[in-house]
């Protein structure tokens, strides 16, 4: 089953848990949980931007490996161009041979 996190457009969405401890006077302890719970959030954010990063880097790369494969295409398309010979759309030389098949 797919957490909140995981559902699309759900991310942005706040809870109500926070607001009903805000009316609550604060105990020595509840620092403490509000601490943790902040630095958990914290490293959950670091560790978001991190693997958004990663991807960010590897998709600039394959878009690098793209941009290189098209241009050695597109110099490879006008140097046969220029020898004459002939396309993927050019007609063929001779008339292709014909046969009947029975079923």
């Amino acid at each position: 089953m797919k957490g909140l996190t995981e559902i699309r457009g759900m991310r942005g969405i706040r809870t109500l848990g926070g607001g009903a401890r805000k009316g609550i006077p604060r105990k020595e302890s509840s620092i403490y949980l509000d601490m943790f719970v902040l630095r958990k959030e914290k490293e959950r954010l670091e560790k978001e931007i991190f693997i958004f990063d990663k991807k960010v880097r590897e998709d600039k790369d394959k878009l690098d490996d793209i941009a290189k494969k098209l241009e050695r295409l597109e110099k490879n398309d006008a140097a046969s161009r220029k020898k004459g010979e002939r396309g993927a759309r050019s007609r063929p030389e001779s008339q292709l041979k014909k046969m009947s098949l029975d079923y």
